[in-house]
């Protein structure tokens, strides 16, 4: 079932939209023309009398919930005409697909598990990732192939000069493999000097050489860039700092890519070596591109610039701090809202270990009673996943040193 909005529709309003619609399509009736918040920047200044602007939202079908958001469940056909995502239901994922003058979507058969969908140039494939490989199948859902191994995939995109393009691990560079089978080969390499640990969400530009891309240095917003790469044998250079999960409406001849839960939008050609002094506005529209995402963005554009993405925006920083006693009773910790993700409770349970997704991730010890938060580490490069030592005096965690992973260990008090 759709529902259509009219231009002046709010995106800011959750109310207005049903809690089982779990993400949102913007579609433009125009060439160009997007969302009212994108249409402010991409349709000309007096749009025809024809010209309008719609959304849609479309329920998940009975029984499934969104699955995989980590890793883009969401993908627009090149010309807008179809989407594709991800349900889940009974713990198992699979695709659907749903042509938009058609009044539900489809199960794809063979899809079983899979997660990561994005058409083919002409909308008839769709690649995507199951039981840790790369594969392909109609929109019909017929003809199931296997293309690569991808054990661990961060994103995938199909582009117009015969190859799928795709990351097969979160802590690798992109590889390419030819849309009728073949050998896998890899197409991007990481910058030693820069302390790149890994490319992912790769998108072809239809009509170019032109590859966009996500490099990650660590696990902190100011240590995910956007890279563009031109051809196999040529390195990579930075688009953006702080920023991931590029995309490009040719159409609208703007960058789009997402930093700390908004997303943004610049005027850019793959001709261009940069920015240049242009300068990103954020979009109305904000995808749920929370705490845990691997950065994937969870948007996806087609060439004329029609939108797809989830409901929930705006949420990354909102987190709060619960204690849950041994009677289930909760109660919020008196710290302010930060974009919190793992904790870990000290052995004689007087103190936690915070982990805070900021810049760079950060490591803090909360006191319950003294109700403080102290810094532990250093404040210029990223420390995960702390855990205590048994006897509570040490910090072990994960920490990312100039491209390299590896265990380290700090006295909880932070001192030397």
């Amino acid at each position: 079932r759709a529902h259509y909005h009219g231009q002046a529709w709010n995106a800011a309003e959750p109310a207005r939209a049903p809690v089982r619609w779990p993400w949102l399509l913007a579609a433009g009736a125009a060439a160009a023309l997007v969302t009212f918040g994108l249409t402010r920047w991409l349709a000309p200044a007096a749009p025809a009398a024809s010209a309008k602007s719609v959304h849609v939202s479309i329920a998940l079908p009975p029984g499934y919930e969104l699955g995989s958001s980590q890793l883009t469940p969401i993908s627009i056909a090149h010309d807008g005409s179809r989407i594709a995502f991800v349900g889940l239901k009974d713990g198992k994922n699979r695709i659907f697909v749903r042509a938009l003058d058609e009044p539900e979507a489809r199960p794809l058969e063979g899809t079983e598990g899979g997660d990561g969908p994005f058409f083919s140039p002409d909308g008839q494939w769709i690649g995507f990732f199951a039981d840790g490989k790369l594969r392909k199948v109609t929109v019909n859902g017929a003809a199931v192939q296997t293309l690569a191994e991808a054990a661990a995939h961060r994103g995938g995109d199909w582009g117009d000069d015969g190859f799928l393009y795709f990351a097969p691990t979160n802590i690798g560079s992109i590889w390419r493999v030819p849309e009728s089978g073949g050998a896998a080969t890899e197409y991007t390499h990481f910058d030693a000097a820069a302390g790149e640990i890994s490319h992912r969400w790769p998108h072809r530009v239809a009509g170019t050489d032109a590859l966009l891309f996500s490099v990650w240095t660590g696990p902190g917003d100011d240590e995910h860039h956007v890279a563009l790469q031109s051809a196999a044998a040529q390195p990579h250079r930075l688009l953006v700092t702080g920023g991931n999960a590029p995309q490009y409406a040719a159409g609208a001849g703007r960058l789009l890519y997402t930093r700390r839960g908004q997303l943004l939008s610049v005027p850019w050609q793959p001709s261009q070596p940069d920015l240049g002094r242009a300068v990103p506005v954020a979009a109305r529209e904000q995808p749920r591109d929370g705490v845990g995402n691997e950065g994937c963005g969870n948007f996806s554009v087609s060439d004329d610039g029609t939108l797809a993405y989830l409901l929930g925006g705006g949420t990354q920083n909102d987190q709060s701090l619960v204690w849950i006693d041994r009677a289930g009773a909760a109660t919020t910790l008196p710290l302010p809202q930060r974009a919190y993700e793992n904790v870990a409770v000290s052995p004689d349970g007087k103190r936690a270990v915070v982990q805070t997704r900021e810049a760079f991730t950060r490591l803090w010890v909360y006191e319950f009673s003294r109700g403080t938060l102290t810094p532990v580490g250093p404040a210029t490069v990223s420390s995960q996943s702390g855990l205590w030592s048994a006897d509570g005096s040490r910090l072990i965690f994960r920490g990312t040193r100039q491209g390299t992973r590896n265990l380290y260990w700090i006295a909880a008090d932070g001192s030397a």
